[in-house]
C-alpha cells in the first residue's frame, strides 16, 4: 500500500514496476504508516494493524492540497474500479513467475492533507489501509515489513524523497491481481487516493533472506 518474499528460495533476481508513480497501488497493511515522532493510532482489527499504526510527524515533504483545490470524488464504484485497472502494468505482472510467490515493495509519500479534507494524508491511508489488510489476508497474503524512510545516506538525494516503505507477500501474482481488480479494493483505494501525493509498487525476486534466520 517492499525486500523479498519469504518463504520460498529464488534463483534470479529482478526487480519490475507494476504501478507507475500514479493513484493505483496498493500498499497493504491495516495502519501500515510512518513511525511516529507524531502521534500514535492503534487498529485493533487484526494483529498486523496493531503493530503497523504509528502515524507521520508533519514533514515538508508530504505536500498536500490547498483547501481551495479538494475535490469530493464523486464517480460510480464501476468507474473507479475500471479506472484503477487501467492503471495497472499487467504485462508485468503476467512476466512474473506465476507458480512462486511474490512480494511487493511499496513506496510512499503522503499528502499533507487528505483530498477529501477529511484529515490529514495519513487519516486518510489508514482507512485504507484497514480495508485493504483484510483484503490481503483473504487471498492467502500478508505483511511482511514496513517501515518510515528517513534520509539518503547514499546515492542521489532526489531519488528518495519517499515516506514510507512495505513489505506486502501474496502466495502468488494472480491473489495480488485478483485483489487489485476486485470491487472492494476499487472502493478502498478512493481512500488511498486521497491520503497518498505518490504510491509505487515494484515485484521483487528474493535472492537472500535474513529475515528468517
Amino acid at each position: 500500500m517492499a525486500g523479498a518474499a519469504k518463504g520460498w528460495g529464488g534463483a534470479s533476481s529482478g526487480i519490475s514496476g507494476v504501478i507507475g508513480r500514479t493513484p493505483a497501488d496498493l500498499n497493504g497493511g491495516a495502519g501500515v504508516g510512518p513511525q511516529g515522532r507524531g502521534h500514535e493510532v492503534t487498529c485493533p482489527q487484526s494483529s498486523d494493524s496493531a503493530a503497523l499504526t504509528r502515524g507521520p510527524a508533519p514533514d515538508s515533504r508530504r505536500r498536500g492540497p490547498s483547501a481551495a483545490s479538494r475535490v469530493p470524488t464523486e464517480t460510480s464504484p464501476e468507474s473507479r474500479r475500471s479506472a484503477l485497472i487501467e492503471q495497472l502494468r499487467l504485462e508485468a505482472v503476467k512476466a512474473l513467475d506465476q507458480d512462486r510467490p511474490v512480494t511487493m515493495l511499496n513506496l510512499m509519500r503522503f499528502r499533507a492533507g487528505s483530498l477529501d479534507g477529511d484529515g490529514s494524508g495519513w487519516d486518510a491511508y489508514l482507512r485504507y489501509s484497514r480495508q485493504a489488510s483484510r483484503l490481503i489476508k483473504e487471498r492467502g497474503g500478508r505483511i511482511v515489513w514496513a517501515g518510515e524512510l528517513n534520509g539518503v545516506p547514499f546515492g542521489p538525494e532526489e531519488h528518495g524523497q519517499w515516506d514510507y516503505t512495505a513489505l506486502v507477500y501474496y502466495p502468488s501474482p494472480a491473489a495480488f491481481l485478483d485483489m487489485m481488480q476486485s470491487p472492494a479494493y476499487a472502493e478502498a483505494n478512493v481512500h488511498r487516493e486521497n491520503g497518498c501525493r505518490d504510491h509505487l509498487i515494484m515485484a521483487v525476486d528474493e535472492t537472500y533472506n535474513g529475515m528468517s534466520q
